[in-house]
């Protein structure tokens, strides 16, 4: 199950996951991880996925294992990548590193702000890496894989309502209650989507979608013209 995810930090902040969306927001759900654990606006961040010239390892998108299992290693990854130019600025700023305040993107000596370095410029000295502290190499690069201690489970009840014309068969959905544990949630609304999603593939199943042969045992609802989707109706 491990998942890895590649963050490379030059003025543009590049992101790199092993995971395919398949709807599950991506894009967005890991810039905001990465752009909490840096400080910088969403905006900065770009992300790609599944580039197989590009991605590190990675198992897909499967089990909603992608937030539990990529969601960490971006975090540890984005983690690397700040403490790394923290080390840095301290260095440029002459100061320990324990007295290095972060704010509004700037690095500047606690009790000195006037003393200090912008996000952007050490991301761009680490880049060209002219002058870095002894031992230190270049550019903001880091690769993380994340191995899962154990499962995790979301837990969940929905309960439908529905009311059944006796003559006809047809299905009249009175009242749905969904009712979920997903633990830490990054993006409410993007959990709030993939919930009723969820909801809307599950009412498809049960009452409309099927899959239908003729007596030649032909796939007969084999395009949208045949195949009932659950619509917005």
């Amino acid at each position: 199950s491990l998942n890895g995810v590649t963050f490379t930090l030059i003025p543009v902040d590049v992101i790199t996951i092993g995971s395919q969306s398949t709807g599950q927001s991506h894009e967005t759900v890991f810039a905001q991880i990465a752009a909490e654990a840096l400080g910088i606006p969403l905006d900065n961040i770009r992300v790609y996925r599944s580039d197989t010239e590009k991605a590190p390892y990675g198992q897909g998108t499967y089990g909603s294992r992608s937030y539990s299992v990529g969601g960490p290693a971006m975090h540890l990854a984005a983690t690397k990548v700040f403490n790394k130019m923290k080390t840095a600025a301290a260095w440029f700023l002459e100061c320990d590193e324990s007295e290095v305040v972060y704010e509004n993107m700037t690095f500047s000596v606690k009790g000195n702000p006037d003393k200090s370095k912008a996000f952007n410029d050490m991301a761009m000295a680490l880049w060209y890496g002219w002058n870095l502290p002894e031992g230190m190499e270049p550019t903001l690069d880091e690769t993380v894989f994340f191995d899962p201690p154990d499962f995790n489970y979301p837990f969940g009840s929905h309960i439908a309502v529905v009311e059944v014309d006796e003559i006809t068969g047809a299905v009249e959905i009175v009242k749905y209650v969904a009712v979920d544990d997903s633990g830490p949630i990054g993006n409410p609304l993007v959990v709030k989507g993939q919930v009723e999603g969820s909801i809307v593939h599950g009412i498809g199943q049960a009452l409309i979608e099927a899959a239908r042969f003729d007596e030649l045992g032909c796939l007969v609802t084999d395009d949208l013209r045949s195949y009932p989707m659950p619509r917005a109706t």
